[in-house]
């Protein structure tokens, strides 16, 4: 090991060595102080069974193909490949050399340099600065790619875009739609992000993968996507990885899942743009929406991860807050949020308190920092702020149920129209007068859960139909509500309250307004259980505490 400042260049003793799993760490002889560099040189490394880190398409007599192999690195990954500082929040520039075949051609994340590269052995320009994840390299052969010059789409630089297909298709002219698409989107992310993309050259790889990968200057798609343009998917995992090319290749997040929501979210809100899926943020916001406060895991595809690679599996409850911060202070509140980062972060790896801070100056709200701070962080069985409302004549009182104190914007909405209260507090009071209905939430805008007391659900349930509701999603309401009861969070009903909370949930049943457990549980509390199994019954609704006292008075 050597270590060098300036000019000056000596050579430093490793006292100690231990090496954990994948992991080694170095004990040195000698302290080394703050801005010196140190080069390790690692001999003899042997890489581990590839895996799912590379890929790779053999021709043979009845499968004739093009010949290729390339990388797909996830977190934690490239160490198996190659020694590397494989970290999320670590980035360094990168030269690299690649060995292969004679006969095929190499790319990487940045432009082959002729003059050191020789048959066999092609070698890169310096990379800007990346994590070890985001490492890509591609050889093949017999390949027809397809290339399109340097342009600009409605002012946007767009760069050379190079396509290269795995299979011996002689017409490549059919997937000319993937350029269009590539090239509406990377002009869009440039607005948004008010930064062009930096490099000269984007290559588009389809390859024998499973799921979509981006790394900066190589976009890696799964063959067997492409094939079926119609395919709603096709399209999400292209708009995804385009996306990738800023928000991972540019921007680095030290929280993965964060990364990977903000990316699903915006792939969201460039299909509102461009119109490429037919989808709204308002229709996946409500896909993902939970049936039961108690499941902290979703199998919905939102957030596209590698589950054999992924130490950690995202939540698709991750993408809500950002939809919550839109809609909640205005469509440009997450694109001001992102124009802020990378116009302080670009080429380097940012943390959860600079994307609240840049949230905050976005919106020019305090709490919109504290939304971030709270979503992201490590939380109890129930990771979403529960709220109880009470309403009364002249104002609401809010209860936060779960053990975690949350900060949570939400609109109420009545006769005299709408407005927004912070809540901060465990409890607290809104001042708010209406002659008729009050719905809190009432357009489904917030990640937040507000179930209500009796009197309320009673009057909820005369707002359908009434022109006068101020929601036409009311439904919502009383969903949530079951939600909040499968999760054992509601406060246990007193004596006199029984029978109004029995024509609550006789309503809900009659009106089909919860399904699945939800259903079995309300129909347990009011005897009337015709969509029960006997499992659902013994394994949850008899546990729940509210449902023991309905259930015990006939």
């Amino acid at each position: 090991m050597s270590s060098s400042h300036a000019s000056v260049r000596e050579t430093v003793c490793v006292s100690k060595v231990h090496q954990t799993e994948e992991i080694v760490h170095l004990e040195l002889a000698q302290s080394i102080s703050s801005g010196v560099n140190i080069r390790i040189d690692i001999n003899g490394f042997i890489s581990a069974d590839s895996g799912p880190n590379v890929y790779k398409q053999i021709p043979n007599a009845k499968w004739r193909v093009p010949q290729m192999i390339g990388s797909v690195f996830e977190p934690a990954s490239a160490r198996h490949v190659f020694p590397s500082l494989d970290l999320h929040n670590q980035k360094a520039t990168f030269n690299l050399c690649v060995n292969h075949g004679p006969s095929m051609t190499a790319i990487s994340n940045s432009l082959i340099n002729p003059n050191i590269s020789t048959t066999g052995i092609s070698c890169f320009d310096k990379t800007v600065p990346l994590t070890a994840q985001q490492l890509s390299f591609v050889a093949f052969e017999k390949t027809n790619p397809l290339f399109y010059n340097t342009t600009t789409l409605d002012g946007a630089y767009l760069p050379e875009i190079d396509m290269i297909f795995n299979s011996n298709s002689k017409n490549f002219q059919q997937y000319e739609w993937i350029h269009s698409e590539v090239s509406k989107v990377m002009s869009l992310m440039s607005k948004w992000s008010d930064f062009s993309y930096p490099l000269s050259r984007l290559e588009i790889v389809v390859a024998p993968v499973m799921v979509g990968h981006s790394a900066l200057g190589v976009i890696t798609l799964p063959a067997q996507a492409i094939a079926y343009q119609k395919h709603t998917s096709t399209h999400e995992t292209i708009i995804k990885e385009v996306i990738g090319q800023w928000m991972e290749g540019v921007v680095t997040t030290e929280h993965t899942c964060f990364e990977k929501a903000l990316i699903a979210y915006l792939e969201w809100k460039i299909n509102e743009e461009l119109q490429i899926v037919k989808k709204t943020r308002k229709m996946e916001v409500s896909r993902i929406r939970p049936r039961n406060l108690n499941e902290t895991a979703d199998q919905l595809r939102v957030i596209r991860q590698i589950k054999g690679q992924s130490t950690t599996l995202c939540s698709p409850r991750f993408v809500e807050v950002f939809y919550t911060l839109d809609e909640t202070y205005g469509q440009e509140s997450v694109i001001g949020m992102i124009k802020e980062i990378f116009d302080k972060f670009a080429f380097s790896t940012v943390t959860i308190s600079d994307w609240a801070s840049a949230a905050q100056t976005s919106t020019k709200k305090e709490e919109a920092g504290a939304l971030i701070h709270e979503w992201y962080r490590p939380s109890t069985k129930i990771s979403r702020p529960v709220l109880r409302a009470v309403v009364s004549s002249n104002g609401i009182e809010f209860n936060q149920l779960t053990e975690d104190n949350w900060t949570v914007p939400l609109e109420i909405s009545g006769s005299a129209g709408t407005q927004i209260a912070v809540i901060t507090e465990k409890k607290q009071s809104i001042p708010f007068v209406s002659t008729d209905y009050v719905v809190v939430d009432a357009q489904r805008k917030s990640h937040a859960f507000v179930v209500y007391d009796a009197d309320t659900y009673l009057r909820l349930i005369r707002c359908f139909g009434d022109s006068r509701c101020p929601s036409k999603e009311i439904g919502g309401a009383f969903s949530d509500l079951g939600a909040a009861l499968l999760a054992n969070i509601l406060p246990k009903p007193e004596n006199h309250e029984v029978a109004k909370w029995k024509s609550v949930f006789k309503f809900m049943a009659q009106q089909n307004l919860v399904e699945g457990t939800a259903a079995c549980c309300v129909e347990h509390a009011i005897r009337e259980m015709r969509k029960c199994s006997y499992w659902d019954i013994q394994d949850v609704c008899t546990k729940i505490d509210f449902n023991t006292v309905l259930a015990a008075v006939a």
